[in-house]
This record gives C-alpha cells, structure tokens and sequence, in this order.
C-alpha cells in the first residue's frame, strides 16, 4: 500500500480529471445542440462526431461552436461533410454486418 501511495502523481490525476469535465461540457453541447449525433472516436482531448445533417446547415454548426469556443474550451476544430468514400464505407460494413448475422 505504501508503495502504491508513494507512486500517485496527482498533477496527472488533475490533469486527467479536468479534462474529463472538459469532455463533458462538450458531450453534453453537443447533445443538447445536436440530439441526432454518434460519437465515432475519441482520443484523449480530441473528438470526432457525426450530426444528423436533416435539419442542421454546416455553417450553424460553425456559428454554434465559435459562439461557445471559450465556454468549451476548444482550441481546434473542423467541421466537414461526409465524403462519398465515407459513405460507401459505411454502406459496406452495416452489408458485412448483416451478412454475419
């Protein structure tokens, strides 16, 4: 237990847990702004959400984020349509998943 002990950096744990709320207030912009949204990756401070486009121009979007850039605590950010490639990409592994069951 004491070896444990001694071996707790709590500067990371901090670190760790702020960002963490971070991602929280983010999560939680994003889906209250954007109800139909799927989380597709997440790496550490860095995410990447997919938003229903029914209804929601990608220059809101802009707007929205820029509009609460600080609240966020964003630093960086893109926003893009899904490409052909993407979507084709898609279609096949939902076809593959259907296939296996």
């Amino acid at each position: 237990w004491k070896e444990a002990q001694s071996q707790i950096d709590l500067h990371k744990i901090a670190e760790f847990a702020t960002n963490e709320l971070r991602m929280r207030v983010l999560y939680e912009f994003i889906n209250t702004t954007y109800p139909d949204n799927t989380l597709r990756e997440r790496q550490d401070s860095k995410t990447r959400y997919e938003v229903s486009s029914k209804g929601v121009r990608i220059g809101d979007i802009f707007a929205a984020i820029e509009k609460n850039k600080e609240r966020l605590m964003v630093a960086e950010y893109g926003v893009s349509q899904t490409s052909l490639e993407q979507v084709f990409n898609m279609h096949a592994a939902e076809a593959e998943k259907s296939k296996k069951g």
